[in-house]
């Protein structure tokens, strides 16, 4: 695209996003994401006004896409605890590595508490566990995130035969809580 195009919030959020993807999470700048899309530094500012507010955007963006595919999820598996792990276990490594760089990025934001606080309380009933099930189903939703972030944050070189076997018993854990 020629410098002085115009581009919309959510073509610079798509080019944002394959520069996350493509280079990781450090690459993201305004300058970059300028070059990316093909349109001035200013354009970029205009449309985010800083780099926080980007990637901001940027995590809402994901959130939102994931959260819509969470609840699809939800026709074929009406149990949210394993609904989750189900999803979680499917995350490919590579774009969901990046992406996870990018919560670490945004986790400093009191916005970026709220989106994390407004996504789980979608999935969890607010960790509250009155029965030894649902306490149960709690503790395979923490495993999994736990998991997620060893993988995906901390930099795990989970194999996938440990990833497949590491949530087959996960979800069995939160499968047998309602037995």
């Amino acid at each position: 695209m020629a410098r002085g195009a115009k581009i919309s919030r959510e073509d610079l959020l798509a080019a944002a996003e394959q520069l996350v993807l493509a280079k990781g999470a450090a690459a993201l700048t305004i300058g970059a994401l300028a070059a990316e899309a093909g349109v001035s530094k200013g354009g970029v500012q205009t449309m985010f006004g800083t780099k926080e507010a980007l990637v901001l955007d940027l995590v809402q963006r994901w959130l939102d896409r994931e959260q819509a595919e969470f609840r699809e999820a939800l026709t074929d598996q009406p149990n949210p605890t394993l609904a989750h792990i189900d999803q979680t276990r499917r995350l490919d490594e590579a774009s969901h590595g990046k992406l996870a760089a990018l919560l670490a990025v945004a986790s400093h934001s009191p916005a970026h508490t709220g989106m994390s606080q407004a996504w789980y309380a979608e999935r969890t009933n607010r960790f509250e566990a009155n029965t030894a099930a649902e306490r149960q189903e709690r503790l395979a939703f923490l495993a999994t995130e736990g998991a997620y972030f060893l993988r995906f944050l901390v930099g795990i070189p989970f194999d996938d035969d440990a990833w497949r076997e590491m949530f087959e018993d996960i979800r069995t854990l939160a499968a047998t809580a309602r037995d």
